[in-house]
C-alpha cells in the first residue's frame, strides 16, 4: 500500500516538474523527457499488470493539459510501456545499466514517433491546428531527446544503485 501511494506522489512529481518547468521552455521536442525515464523506471521494476496501471495513470494526468483529443496521451504512454516491458523482458533479458539506458533511447524513440504518428493523424482529420510536422528541426530533436535520456538514464540508474540496494550484482555461488 505503502508502495503504491510513493508510486502515485512520484508520478505527480514527475508529471508537475516535467509539464510545469520543461515544456514550457522548449518548441517542439523537449530536450529532456522525465516522464519517459519515469516510465523506463516502472518498466525495469513493476511487471506488466501493475505497469500498465500506472502508465494509464500516468497518460490519464498528462491528458489534463493535452491539446491533442482526449485518450491519445493515454494510449501513447501505454503503448510505449508494453514496449518497452516486451523488450527488456523477451530481447534484453538482462536488468543492469545497458538495458536500462536502452530503455531510455528506444522508449523515448517509439513515444515521439507514436506522437507524431498521433499529431499527423489528427491534423489530417482537422482535429488540431498543426501538425508535429511543421516543428522545425523535428528529427533532431527526437535525437537529442533520446540521447539526453539515455545519459539521464545512465545517471539514474548509477545513482540509485548507489543509494540503494537495487540493481546490485547478484552472482550465484556454487558449492
Amino acid at each position: 500500500m505503502s508502495r503504491n501511494i510513493l508510486i502515485a506522489v512520484m508520478i505527480i512529481a514527475v508529471l508537475t516538474i516535467q509539464l510545469s518547468f520543461i515544456d514550457p521552455f522548449t518548441t517542439g521536442i523537449a530536450p529532456i523527457s522525465i516522464i519517459l525515464l519515469f516510465i523506463a523506471l516502472l518498466a525495469f521494476r513493476l511487471e506488466i499488470i501493475p505497469l500498465l496501471w500506472w502508465s494509464f495513470g500516468i497518460g490519464a494526468i498528462h491528458e489534463i493539459f493535452s491539446i491533442l483529443p482526449f485518450g491519445t496521451f493515454t494510449i501513447i504512454t501505454v503503448l510505449t510501456s508494453v514496449a518497452l516491458y516486451f523488450l527488456l523482458n523477451n530481447v534484453l533479458t538482462n536488468k543492469s545499466l545497458f538495458p536500462f539506458v536502452l530503455l531510455a533511447i528506444v522508449g523515448s524513440a517509439i513515444y515521439n514517433l507514436l506522437l507524431l504518428l498521433a499529431s499527423t493523424v489528427f491534423y489530417a482529420m482537422n482535429s488540431i491546428e498543426v501538425s508535429l510536422y511543421q516543428v522545425p528541426n523535428l528529427w533532431t530533436g527526437i535525437l537529442l531527446q533520446a540521447l539526453i535520456n539515455g545519459g539521464a538514464a545512465f545517471v539514474l540508474f548509477l545513482l540509485i544503485r548507489l543509494l540503494t540496494r537495487r540493481f546490485q550484482n547478484q552472482f550465484l555461488v556454487r558449492n
